[in-house]
Parts: C-alpha cells; structure tokens; sequence
C-alpha cells in the first residue's frame, strides 16, 4: 500500500511541474482575417518551448496587394533569422500566408516577447490581456 501512495504521490508532483498553454486570438482587418494560435510549454513553472502560428487570410479585394503583404510580413521575421533556439517559416498557400515560429527557450539567444523567466501565471495574463483565449 505505501509503494502505490508513493507511486501516485510522484505522478501527481510530476503532472503539476509541467503545464501546455494554447491561447487563440482572431482579428479581421481590412485586408482580411488573422488567426494567432501560441503553444507554450512550461517546466517547472518556467517556459520551455514555445510557438506560434499565424494564418492570414486575404480577402479577395486585397489579392492584388498579397505579395506585398507577403513581403512586409516576412521582413518583419527576418529579425530572428540565425538566431540561436529560434526556427521560422513564412509561405504564401492560395489566399493565405503563414508563418511559423518555434523557440526552445533554453537555447535561445533572444525571446520572444516574454522574459525567460516569466512564469505560467504571468503569461497567460499577459496574453489574456493582449486579446487572447487561453486553455491550459
């Protein structure tokens, strides 16, 4: 009996250590709608790995203007290019471009928006705040 209570004892300590947080923001602009989804992991109450996906839909009066649209987009990544920990993606689909960014905090040289040491609690506040739904 007391190996199952300990058993079970480390399972519930090491499930709480480890948390995946998904937040979700959608925008509709006038050159069409936006769709961020940031996957976060935390260990140990510290950010682990992190990523972003970004969907931009064009909307058909814009289509003209979607290279330029593609371009400016993909400058604006460009900053992480060669950065230690930081691996990215920009692509033009159809009507849609997306974009990519995953970071393994640990290994990188810059963040991405949030301290290295921000804890759960704080990012999600700060996302919530920023206009995303968050599930963890």
């Amino acid at each position: 009996m007391k190996i199952i209570i300990i058993v079970l004892s480390c399972l519930i300590l090491s499930g709480c250590a480890n948390h995946n947080v998904i937040c979700v923001r959608e925008n509709d602009i006038d050159e069409g709608q936006m769709k961020e989804v940031q996957k976060i992991s935390f260990i140990n109450n510290k950010i682990d790995e992190y990523s972003i996906d970004i969907q931009f839909k064009v909307n058909n009066d814009a289509l003209e203007y979607r290279k330029v649209i593609f371009e400016s987009l993909k400058n604006s990544f460009d900053r992480y290019d060669g950065k230690d920990g930081i691996k990215y993606t920009v692509q033009e689909k159809d009507k849609r471009i997306e974009i990519n960014i995953k970071g393994d905090y640990d290994k990188m040289s810059d963040d991405l928006g949030f301290d290295k040491d921000a804890s759960l609690n704080e990012v999600i506040e700060f996302l919530e705040n920023d206009g995303y739904t968050c599930k963890y």
